[in-house]
């Protein structure tokens, strides 16, 4: 009876394992490949761990930039784990990288706008009086850089690092009605 039994559960065991391969077109299911993520400044902070597909981790570096970490919304979770020798990799998904650079120095209220400023060119802005001038400048031995704002309302810039100059403007009062002050430069110490 026990030998007859065992029989049943072995071949009802073996039916089962048939049906499942079918069910896969005999196929067992091929193994999750880890891809290296690439794009992560030196001191990233980003650690082992699961990205839910479309949904971001923000990652702050040493270097004071933050790093957004996404995973595409198409396709599986990203799983984030670590080499032997620290480098990341993602097993799922491969996720996009993009770092944020905080732009430092323009004057208060000034009217830089979200947008691209192409590598080497410049865009200038005024403070919310009109008296300062910040000239924003992109590196021209690198990427565009793209401008945007925190949720805080913090001007950042990912693709390049722009470098801002600001120069402050004074009014210049007591002029009578119909001067013939033109534009230039008056020396230190000098008069016009």
């Amino acid at each position: 009876m026990r030998r007859a039994m065992a029989q049943s559960v072995l071949i009802l065991a073996s039916a089962l394992m048939f049906a499942a391969l079918a069910g896969c077109g005999g196929k067992t299911a091929a193994p999750l490949t880890q891809a290296p993520i690439t794009g992560l400044p030196d001191g990233s902070t980003l650690q082992p761990g699961s990205i839910p597909a479309g949904e971001s981790r923000t990652v702050q570096n040493a270097d004071g930039t933050r790093t957004v970490v996404t995973c595409p919304a198409d396709g599986q979770d990203c799983v984030i784990s670590l080499t032997e020798d620290g480098a990341p990799q993602s097993t799922g998904g491969t996720p996009t990288v993009r770092t944020y650079t905080a732009i430092e120095g323009l004057p208060s209220g000034h009217t830089l706008m979200a947008g691209s400023i192409p590598a080497g060119e410049s865009r200038t802005v005024q403070d919310a009086n009109g008296m300062r001038i910040a000239v924003v400048t992109c590196p021209a031995d690198g990427e565009d850089c793209v401008i945007s704002f925190t949720e805080d309302g913090a001007p950042q810039s990912t693709g390049g690092t722009p470098t801002v100059t600001v120069v402050s403007y004074t009014a210049i009062e007591g002029l009578p009605s119909g001067h013939t002050l033109r534009a230039g430069s008056i020396p230190a110490g000098g008069s016009r």
